[in-house]
């Protein structure tokens, strides 16, 4: 057999750390200040402010800055693990700022979803990345490939002044990461290949076994225990990627058929196992038995027989 991996891969694995296309400022009930062209949240070199109000005055804590529509397309068979949340900041004065809030969010401006992972550490005086969460933090609530690809999946920060004194605090951008697994079994079709004529004379006829989504088959595990099939015997299995080629040389003349056997156990690159396999069109017609030709003469005194026709090819054999 053909196999073009030998090891499993890690179920886990992570998206590359995005950037916001989108900014908002948005109250979500706090009277302090606003950001300032929030829309500068994303990865360039502009940046966005909110003047925090002194402590005394009651106003200490800023309006949201909501980042969102990061671009991801996480596989929809995946499962999320953790999220990863970097925000790069600065304070105008040491010892000043603090977070007040820090969550994501699932929807438009959502400023009260799941946990939030504030740090009391006061902000630096110059701009230094924070990170929030990681790969197996889920923020208090859960997910779903489909709500962190969609546009309004994002981040909200508020922040508090801690001093007498307004000051200024200032956002450069905002960028998540996102860690997920594979842990359920593939999807995997069982079917003749779709260029394989039907009926044929070529032999060998081929099937192919296809996982679909963004799983590929780890060959090592398709063996020709895991298919029965009648008149014909399986060759040489070669696996790449999502599918694999199974080749049957027919035993006769006569329809070969393949199916999922009673042991069908074949895998994904993460280790997980398919026992089932989805596909109806499992047969294939084959016949490679030449025709028989025969030559019909006149007779010796050159009369035809009664109902014969000279000359003339007779074409014979047997169908099935």
């Amino acid at each position: 057999m053909l196999f073009r991996s030998a090891l499993f891969t890690s179920p886990g694995t992570s998206t590359s750390a995005n950037y916001p296309a989108s900014g908002a400022d948005t109250a979500g009930g706090n009277s302090g200040c606003s950001w300032g062209s929030p829309a500068n949240v994303g990865s360039g070199a502009s940046t966005t402010s909110c003047n925090v109000a002194a402590n005394a005055t009651g106003n200490a804590s800023s309006h949201f800055l909501y980042a969102s529509n990061f671009g991801f397309a996480i596989p929809s068979d995946a499962t999320i693990t953790g999220i990863t949340l970097e925000i790069r900041r600065n304070a105008a004065a040491t010892s000043a700022l603090v977070d007040n809030v820090v969550r994501l969010a699932k929807t438009n401006n959502q400023t009260n979803l799941g946990t939030s992972f504030a740090n009391a550490t006061t902000w630096p005086s110059t701009l230094t990345t924070q990170t929030y969460g990681d790969a197996a933090a889920l923020w208090g609530t859960t997910w779903t490939p489909a709500e962190i690809n969609a546009s309004t999946f994002g981040a909200v920060l508020s922040v508090s002044n801690a001093t007498g004194t307004a000051r200024s605090a200032t956002v450069d951008w905002f960028r998540i990461t996102v860690a997920y697994t594979f842990s359920t079994a593939p999807t995997v079709t069982l079917v003749q290949s779709a260029t394989q004529a039907d009926p044929t004379n070529i032999a060998p006829v081929v099937f192919t076994l296809t996982s679909g989504g963004t799983r590929t088959l780890y060959g090592p595990s398709v063996n020709a225990s895991d298919f029965t099939v009648t008149n014909g015997t399986i060759g040489t299995i070669d696996c790449t990627g999502a599918v694999c080629q199974l080749p049957v040389t027919p035993t006769a003349d006569g329809t070969i058929t393949i199916a999922p056997s009673g042991t069908f156990a074949v895998k994904d690159q993460y280790g997980n196992t398919a026992t089932t396999a989805a596909g109806s069109d499992r047969s294939v017609r084959y016949d490679g038995t030449a025709p028989v030709l025969t030559w019909t003469t006149p007779a010796a005194d050159g009369q035809l027989a009664p109902g014969a026709y000279a000359p003339a090819w007779k074409i014979g054999r047997a169908h099935v």
